[in-house]
């Protein structure tokens, strides 16, 4: 008896798609780098039951041709890298193809988008990876991506999503993200009705000030500030009297992305040694690190 399968294209994109998108924040993740490596200068992120109904991210960056919206629904298709070697060069998040074959594999989504050079945008609808609509539309530049029922193809991991308001706020996180690494760029989220946050360009005070909205915490900021010939570091850090309880608004960027160091955040707390305040205290920081991509 054969017990070795092919499995059918449709299980492997369903697959693939559980690596890449894990809940309704990584849709909102990898859409908003695609926005910005298109050249966005404005980004509108609009959800409705915590990203599981309905995710729209819509940008005025460059948009896509017919040919290259149609490809960015295909697996393995890009605009960045012909060849294996290009991905060490690579310093921008990703190309369209690389996730929204993966979202457009397990929800139904829809595609609008226009080039500047193009008289007429594209409308596309797609539904568990299939094409199934169409059509040229009167479209300004830039693109707007819906994603309707995330995971209704893949019950199992739709079950396994939590509640909305969980949700909601893992969505709030990575906005939260986005916006003190780029201040420079303009966002809005909206939560159904409701607008969350408009933010306009600023430097990166007035965008803390925006997000957070805690005097408290914008009085008790000291900036940072330094370069060598390796890299450079900006941002802010609290006075070591201001703490917080836990170490969730501790923010650490590398050329712009979000990470988590141990090394770096002993650094930080060294820097501090016996100046924080007594008990279960943490400080709170938004440090910005640029350097080449060949340091790390």
């Amino acid at each position: 008896m054969k017990k070795v399968i092919r499995l059918s294209s449709d299980v492997t994109n369903k697959i693939a798609a559980g690596e890449v998108i894990e809940r309704p924040a990584s849709v909102i993740k990898e859409l908003i780098e695609n926005s910005i490596d298109a050249g966005s200068g404005k980004i509108e992120i609009h959800i409705t039951e915590g990203g599981k109904e309905k995710i729209q991210i819509i940008d005025d960056g460059h948009g896509m041709s017919r040919e290259d919206a149609l490809l960015s629904l295909e697996r393995f298709t890009t605009s960045k890298i012909n060849q294996f070697d290009d991905l060490e060069g690579l310093s921008t998040f990703g190309f369209r193809g690389e996730a929204l074959a993966s979202i457009a594999s397990v929800s139904i989504i829809e595609i609008k988008t226009k080039t500047p050079e193009d008289k007429e945008g594209i409308f596309l609808r797609a539904e568990g990876g299939k094409n199934v609509s169409e059509k040229e539309i009167s479209w300004h530049r830039g693109t707007s991506i819906t994603v309707n029922s995330l995971f209704y193809n893949t019950p199992a991991r739709r079950k396994f999503q939590k509640n909305a308001q969980s949700e909601t706020r893992q969505i709030y996180r990575v906005v939260r993200y986005f916006s003190l690494a780029y201040p420079d760029l303009h966002f809005s989220l909206y939560n159904g009705d409701k607008l969350i946050w408009k933010l306009t360009p600023a430097n990166i005070k007035k965008r803390i000030d925006e997000i957070f909205d805690n005097r408290s915490i914008s009085e008790n900021l000291i900036e940072v500030s330094y370069t060598d010939p390796v890299f450079k570091l900006n941002g802010y850090i609290s006075v070591p009297e201001f703490t917080r309880s836990t170490r969730n608004d501790q923010y650490l960027f590398l050329n712009k992305r979000f990470i988590k160091n141990r090394t770096a955040d002993h650094g930080i707390y060294q820097g501090y040694s016996t100046t924080l305040s007594h008990g279960p205290g943490h400080p709170f920081y938004i440090l910005l690190l640029e350097m080449p991509s060949d340091k790390f």
